[in-house]
């Protein structure tokens, strides 16, 4: 069945709701029992698309088209999305709320507590063969660029780094050669991969590390919109190994209040901060916020822990503190591509019980903030940790320690990204041991109200 162009159908609920954004489906299969259950003009069948094997879901409905046109609606059932067929009007599309697709690609129906990616965003693999022989390669349209490589270089290369790329919007790209860091690249597109490999020409055992500035996965924020919060401290780019930073590489150094040669403390719009209000080396975000306000879960998601600590800290409401981490994870088509990071929530005073393993979803109530652990006030220490496409390994597994894990985790990254005027993430691309890449993780409007940290 030819899908040129269309529009897809997600059920929210027992809300259809259209939408130009890929969704996942279960199975597309022409739907012939249902071709007369209409009130429109003869329908060419092969047109309508149905998921089966879901017949207790919501309504939804799928699209049919008949002499150019969008003729009828025909109604259809789902328990996830439903797809409306090729070559619907644009003007009917544009009647129901959506504007038509050139083209797209059926998605596979994500693992439980998975998040469907966003549109817009690519591929790309970094390859090193044992020669020392490094290869780049990547595709904006989403393809598999690791099994061109190999299918243009042979086997034998290993996969050093595989991951997401804007297609159009902003990337990031350090190149590390031989393990020291070689040259970083900002920029729209493929325009940095460009940079970056064409200026390792000649040298070897260079490993690329891609990343996009923004990724808007997380839903909603960990507190409640009524809440009131009163933001402290955030995350420091210059923690170690970083000690200091000049600023002027990020668009301040004619910045009284900003602009620094030895910033001790960098935020992630690459500002000089004073000690006085933020906490040197600190790797998360302090949200200061009333005893017992929910927490939730910004998206899809899997809980790796939810668990009591004793940290044996005085001065606070108690020394064990609940702590929750959830690990979120952006599937992708194949799955060598997949990206994924780990929500992480402190000093929380109830927890709601969920065993490790339990799939989440957006909005999803954890548990309540308190002044629990160490703590000298209540608040919600949160932190979001990377674990694709880090500094020093294609992946890793984050594993919860048995003692005080509030900071320090490595692979620690600002959920805001990286918004300077100018330059690189330093944190991505000057630590080489311990180092990510930051992304801007919210969807619009979905960021909690960070006051003058926005300014």
């Amino acid at each position: 069945m030819a899908l040129s162009s269309g529009l897809f159908v997600a059920c929210d609920e027992d809300e259809a709701v259209l939408t130009e954004d890929a969704v996942p489906v279960l199975a597309g299969a022409p739907l012939e029992d249902d071709a007369d259950d209409h009130d429109g003009p003869p329908i060419d069948t092969q047109d309508i698309v149905h998921v089966e094997g879901a017949d207790d879901g919501p309504e939804v409905f799928v699209g049919v088209s008949g002499l150019g046109q969008a003729e009828v609606l025909v109604e259809g059932r789902s328990g996830e999305v439903a797809l409306v067929a090729s070559e619907l009007d644009p003007e009917v599309l544009r009647a129901h709320g959506a504007e038509p697709m050139l083209d797209f690609k059926i998605a596979d129906k994500p693992v439980a507590g998975t998040i469907s990616s966003p549109s817009g965003y690519g591929h790309y693999c970094s390859m090193l063969y044992p020669s020392g022989v490094s290869v780049l390669g990547w595709d904006a349209a989403g393809n598999d660029p690791c099994a061109v490589i190999i299918a243009n270089n042979g086997a034998g290369g290993t996969i050093q780094r595989a991951g997401m790329m804007s297609a159009a919007g902003a990337n990031q790209v350090v190149t590390r050669c031989d393990g020291n860091v070689a040259f970083a690249a900002r920029g729209l597109g493929t325009g940095p991969l460009s940079t970056n490999w064409n200026n390792s020409t000649g040298l070897n055992g260079c490993i690329h590390t891609v990343s996009p500035l923004a990724l808007p996965i997380f839903e909603i924020g960990p507190l409640p919109t009524t809440a009131t919060v009163d933001p402290g401290t955030g995350v420091d780019f210059a923690r170690p190994p970083i000690t200091t930073l000049d600023t002027s590489m990020f668009g301040w150094g004619g910045s009284l209040t900003y602009g620094s040669s030895s910033a001790q403390l960098v935020d992630f719009k690459g500002r000089r901060r004073q000690t006085l209000t933020w906490i040197d080396d600190h790797s998360a975000y302090d949200l200061g916020v009333a005893r017992g306000t929910e927490t939730y879960a910004l998206a899809n998601g899997n809980v790796i822990a939810s668990r009591w600590l004793d940290t044996k800290c005085t001065g606070s409401d108690g020394p064990v503190q609940g702590e929750v981490y959830i690990r979120h994870t952006v599937a992708r088509n194949p799955s060598t591509y997949n990206e994924t990071f780990v929500a992480a929530y402190f000093h929380l005073e109830y927890l709601f019980p969920r065993a490790p393993g339990a799939d989440v979803f957006a909005g999803d109530i954890l548990g309540h903030t308190g002044n629990m652990g160490c703590s000298t006030g209540p608040h919600l220490h949160f932190a979001v940790i990377r674990e694709t496409n880090v500094a020093d390994a294609r992946s890793f597994t984050l594993q919860v320690p048995f003692g005080v894990g509030n900071n320090g985790y490595p692979y620690t990254i600002d959920p805001w990204g990286w918004q300077a005027p100018t330059g690189v993430d330093p944190w991505g691309s000057r630590a080489s041991s311990g180092g990510a890449f930051s992304v801007n993780l919210w969807k619009p409007g979905a960021a909690p109200d960070t006051d003058t940290w926005e300014d």
